[in-house]
């Protein structure tokens, strides 16, 4: 039954004299305030979607409910609810959305009892103070959002996070959600991929050093940290735990292989560890999808001689003459830059890894004679407070998605008013280099990082280009599209799949 859009509707019907319903659709009843608890006897309902009922306040499965077959749940836009219903008659749900639900203060201790859940989403539920401790009994979890929980100062520290619970989690963003501790078992997620923390209030994070499979890890606008323990190693793990086991991200969510891997400190005054993370991810491609960047402090002012010569920020080249021979895995291009006037900064597109043809403050373009193709930097700037701070922002892209060595742009960094380019540079990256990382890596003292990134970066692979900063001849506006990357055969059947996945939860019931 899809009554969506029917926006006077202030009650549901009672649902006792039709219970062979599948699939209900209330989404945009804007002005729905009641629904009937006989929902709860509906044992054949598969899909239940309020989206956008944004007057309703509580909902009531009743007593003796019994919604076995019940998939998939849809609070998102309800801002008026203030509590969810008691889940326990709904075991077999596996999707679960409560975004945008901007009064809910209490989510029911009976979530612990859905089993089979794979995505859990409380965005924007500004409202929420905290998620009950049943929560680690979700085995099958995927996916927790809980970005911009404003009021979830603390998560329930040793019980959100234990050996035995969450042992499927791939993604978990805690984003702008003011904590001032991280859970100290955190390490204890070992099929984690993604993790997102930036905007927080916490000094230090505790070890991550069994997160073998972590591949995005985002602690922007964490203004207060200091400490941070190493980032898991490359080489001694167990085969359980080995990295190449990664990427489950890329083959459960449809559209993934647009969002980027990488390491993303801006606007914190942590020291930076891209070396050790470049490497990380270099060295297991099933982390990432075409490729990978990383933004961090630029804390030495120095650029590594591999980068030799430095180039201007005007600067426009043009490759030419290179040698793609068998050992050659893809280019890396760098550039320091400075945000100097953060009331200028316009906001990016809602989504960090969007493929919208907005354009992010400062992006690598490769433009032709008709066209611009652009990599865009995944960073909010909007809540930065450390202004005039230099960061360095690192791109890798693999072998087989650099046609712009074959096409002959021209390629350079820009920026929008409010960010300064203070210089740019690239380089090739072969299979000796990553070699000679390995090797360095083991040594793990502080005091050593200058000789490790000193020794990995500066392997010459000269890079021989012209200078046409000069030489654009068609001063006309050019189609702005994305970085066009390479779809494989198996990139196209990894995403077919993850759509299906997804479809089969969207139709169900129908």
């Amino acid at each position: 039954m899809d009554l969506s859009n029917s926006k006077f509707l202030r009650e549901t019907p009672d649902f006792s004299a039709i219970p062979n319903l599948e699939r209900l659709d209330f989404s945009g009843f804007t002005h729905l305030l009641y629904v009937h608890s006989s929902i709860g006897l509906l044992k054949k309902l598969a899909f239940l979607s309020l989206q956008n009922c944004s007057n309703l306040v509580r909902i009531n499965f009743g007593y003796g409910s019994n919604l076995i077959s019940l998939t998939v749940l849809r609070f998102s836009g309800c801002t008026k609810l203030e509590t969810t219903p008691d889940f326990t008659s709904a075991e077999n749900l596996k999707y679960l959305d409560f975004d945008g639900c901007a009064s809910l203060s209490l989510v029911h201790e009976s979530i612990g009892s859905l089993l089979k859940l794979t995505l859990l989403s409380l965005r924007d539920c500004s409202n929420l103070v905290s998620i009950p401790s049943t929560i680690n009994a979700m085995t099958s979890l995927q996916t927790l959002d809980l970005c911009s929980c404003l009021k979830l100062n603390d998560l329930p520290v040793g019980q959100s996070f234990n050996s035995k619970s969450m042992a499927s989690l791939i993604v978990l963003d805690l984003s702008f959600c003011n904590l001032h501790k991280v859970p100290d078992d955190i390490g204890v997620l070992t099929c984690l991929e993604r993790l997102n923390l930036q905007g927080n209030k916490f000094d230090s994070i505790p070890s991550i050093m069994s997160l073998h499979r972590l591949a995005y890890l985002n602690l922007s606008h964490c203004y207060n940290l200091v400490t941070f323990s190493e980032i898991p190693p490359l080489t001694g793990y167990s085969s359980e735990f080995r990295p190449s086991s990664g990427g489950r991200y890329f083959k459960t969510v449809s559209g993934s292989r647009d969002h980027r891997s990488g390491l993303y400190i801006y606007d914190c005054p942590m020291h930076s560890m891209e070396h050790v993370w470049f490497g990380r991810l270099i060295e297991y491609p099933s982390h990432f999808r075409c490729g990978f960047d990383i933004v961090v402090p630029w804390l030495e002012k120095v650029v590594p001689q591999s980068f030799q010569p430095e180039l201007a920020a005007s600067s426009i080249i043009r490759i030419k003459n290179f040698n793609a021979n068998e050992d050659w895995l893809g280019f890396v291009f760098y550039a320091v830059f400075e945000v100097n006037d953060i009331a200028k900064v316009s906001p990016p597109p809602h989504c960090s890894f969007s493929s919208s043809p907005v354009l992010h403050p400062i992006y690598l373009s490769f433009e032709s004679e008709h066209t611009e193709e652009y990599f865009n930097i995944p960073i909010d700037f909007k809540p930065s407070k450390i202004v005039r701070s230099d960061h360095l922002w690192v791109i890798y892209i693999s072998r087989e998605h650099c046609h712009f060595v074959k096409t002959g742009a021209h390629i350079t960094f820009k920026s929008q008013p409010g960010f300064k380019i203070i210089k740019w540079g690239l380089r090739s990256i072969f299979k000796q280099d990553f070699y000679n990382l390995q090797m360095d890596l083991c040594i793990i003292d502080d005091l050593e990082r200058k000789y490790i990134r000193k020794r990995f970066l500066t392997c010459e692979h000269p890079v021989d280009f012209d200078d046409v900063t000069n030489d654009m001849t068609n001063p006309e506006p050019k189609i702005r599209l994305p970085y066009n990357w390479l779809v494989t055969e198996k990139d196209e059947v990894e995403n077919i799949e993850a759509k299906t996945k997804e479809n089969n939860l969207s139709n169900v019931g129908l």
